[in-house]
């Protein structure tokens, strides 16, 4: 972990990535693109698990939890450090689209962003 960057981070990215998707320029109209995605990825990697978030810029304060918001380890570890960051989690669900994370991984998130920031604050 880059102790510079995130050394008090209860897990680091292992790469963060600035996005742009867009489709045709509508014709007839204004010259706007169909559509435009500006957004940051963050990749997290820990053995042979991978989690990854993306925040839209556009969005201020939510960042999407592009997984099922599991509750293992690694997954509640990164959740804590996109809570950190942003007000509103939400995750891809194929059915729904975007929703909220669940309130009891949440309430975990709060619990163990609680108990790291004690742990390290002076």
């Amino acid at each position: 972990m880059d102790e510079g960057v995130y050394g008090q981070d209860i897990v680091a990215p292992a790469w963060v990535a600035h996005g742009l998707d867009y489709g045709d320029r509508e014709r007839g109209s204004s010259g706007a693109f169909g559509y435009f995605y500006n957004f940051i990825d963050y990749g997290f990697v820990e053995g042979d698990a991978e989690y990854r978030a993306r925040h839209y810029l556009d969005e201020q304060g939510t960042a999407h939890f592009l997984h099922p918001p599991a509750q293992d380890d690694f997954a509640l570890r990164v959740l804590v450090f996109l809570a950190m960051r942003f007000e509103r989690l939400v995750w891809l669900d194929s059915q729904l689209g975007y929703v909220n994370i669940p309130d009891a991984v949440m309430a975990e998130v709060e619990k163990r962003m609680d108990a790291h920031m004690a742990a390290h604050s002076g």
